[in-house]
């Protein structure tokens, strides 16, 4: 999410963690549910408070939880006590003023001398608390757009993404075309405009994307094409798996399938995990390409190939005994079973 930050290895979470997100949530944290305050069961002995427009349980973290997370991520502008001052701010604006789509317009006048990096910083060490909570997520989107308003391009770029990404948010708190995302939207606008970054440009494809329509559906095409040329003349490309697999979804959306299969398969090509995935599905199962590419998928940590995998292993294994080898035919049934294990203990997880 966050272009100009590293995550440290030692953040990396083992197969089975790394996949407990819910399937098909394209994003890091999930949006608000619809319904009434979210319960907020780990323990902690620092204040709890209400967000009134939401309903949504705020816990106040302390100051030492911000040191330690300045010492993993690394952060080099911005000192603890800083993002400390600035999440207090925050926090304090999203007490009294959260019924208020424009709250933030107090937040800025309650930080006068913040830079957008120290904002934008703060918004980073509370996107990587491992135990982040559901009103977080409304102040990292709301630091963001603070710090796209100063001038910051990195996140408005990181704020206008996650946006437009979330599922179903055509409408509602967390639409990119909502009320409180106005600074974003002007500077995201602004950078499409100049068109000189390939992940402005990605933006522009994908708000294109989000509309549906035939004509808007060409349009993003075309975009994504840009963005892709502009990133190859780049020295760095942060969104280049993002403009591929958007531009692939596209072509699928058009009945361009050929299309589709190339892009997905040069998604593969450059080393993206989620390359083989797309690439294995536009595939007929059985193909030399496809158990290989839904293995390495599965293996790079991905839920959705591994359903698809066991039973393609399965289904191996039914051929190779109807051809007399069993030794084969045992083993393409170990496979599945492996592979169905870590489905089931990700499920396992997902039900708490």
């Amino acid at each position: 999410m966050f272009r100009l930050t590293t995550i440290p290895a030692r953040r990396a979470r083992p197969l089975a963690a790394r996949a407990t997100a819910l399937p098909g949530l394209p994003i890091p944290f999930a949006p608000p549910p619809a319904a009434a305050a979210a319960v907020v069961s780990r323990r902690t002995a620092v204040q709890k408070f209400r967000i009134p427009a939401q309903g949504i349980v705020v816990i106040e973290r302390s100051l030492a939880s911000f040191k330690k997370q300045h010492k993993e991520l690394g952060i080099k502008h911005t000192t603890p006590e800083q993002a400390y001052a600035i999440y207090q701010a925050g926090l304090e604006a999203l007490r009294s003023k959260g019924s208020n789509p424009y709250w933030d317009q107090w937040f800025i006048k309650d930080l006068e001398g913040a830079s957008a990096v120290a904002v934008h910083d703060t918004a980073t060490f509370l996107y990587f608390f491992r135990d982040g909570t559901e009103g977080e997520t409304h102040l990292i989107h709301h630091l963001l757009n603070m710090a796209a308003g100063m001038g910051h391009d990195a996140s408005a770029l990181s704020n206008a993404k996650v946006l437009l990404q979330m599922s179903n948010q055509k409408t509602g708190y967390f639409s990119y075309n909502g009320p409180a995302w106005g600074k974003t939207r002007e500077r995201v606008a602004w950078l499409i405009k100049q068109g000189r970054d390939a992940n402005a440009v990605v933006l522009e494809g994908l708000i294109h994307m989000n509309r549906k329509t035939h004509e808007d559906n060409l349009l993003a095409i075309d975009a994504f094409r840009r963005a892709w040329n502009l990133g190859k003349a780049a020295s760095h490309f942060d969104w280049e798996a993002t403009c591929l697999e958007s531009w692939g979804d596209v072509q699928l959306r058009l009945g361009r399938k050929e299309d589709a299969t190339h892009t997905f398969r040069r998604l593969m090509k450059l080393g993206f995990n989620r390359g083989f995935y797309r690439y294995a599905m536009m595939l007929e199962p059985g193909s030399s390409e496809y158990l290989s590419c839904l293995t390495h998928a599965a293996a790079a940590g991905m839920v959705e190939p591994l359903e698809p995998l066991m039973n393609e292993h399965l289904k191996r294994s039914e051929q190779c005994l109807a051809q007399g080898n069993k030794a084969h035919a045992d083993e393409h049934r170990s496979h599945a079973l492996e592979w169905s294990r870590v489905l089931e203990f990700i499920k396992s997880l997902s039900r708490g």
